[in-house]
């Protein structure tokens, strides 16, 4: 995939354009001209603004359902957080979002 990346590079290297990135669906990220990085494990393309405009054009509308227990296990809201995070990383400012919290009633 490289290879055929550097080539189609090549052929977009014209003035003005200086940089050109390209973000795959599994995460894999490359860049030209190439830059050397001191460490990519926390690179994600995918939730680059860049990544996000592209793959999603057109305005979504998400609604989050979070569950709000009064005593809730420290695992299971960690993995709460961290999957509204993820969702929330992938929205474009033109997207609207709403958040509830339920237990036996949900709040706005």
């Amino acid at each position: 995939l490289y290879g055929k990346l550097d080539s189609v590079y090549m052929k977009n290297n014209i003035a003005p354009l200086k940089w050109q990135y390209f973000g795959s669906e599994n995460g894999m990220a490359n860049q030209f001209p190439s830059a050397r990085a001191s460490s990519c494990d926390d690179y994600d393309p995918r939730f680059r603004p860049w990544y996000i405009a592209s793959a999603t054009p057109h305005p979504k509308d998400v609604v989050l359902l979070v569950k709000n227990n009064l005593f809730p296990q420290d695992s299971v809201r960690a993995r709460q957080y961290e999957a509204a995070d993820i969702i929330l990383r992938t929205l474009n400012p033109k997207d609207k979002v709403a958040v509830f919290l339920y237990n036996k009633k949900i709040t706005i």
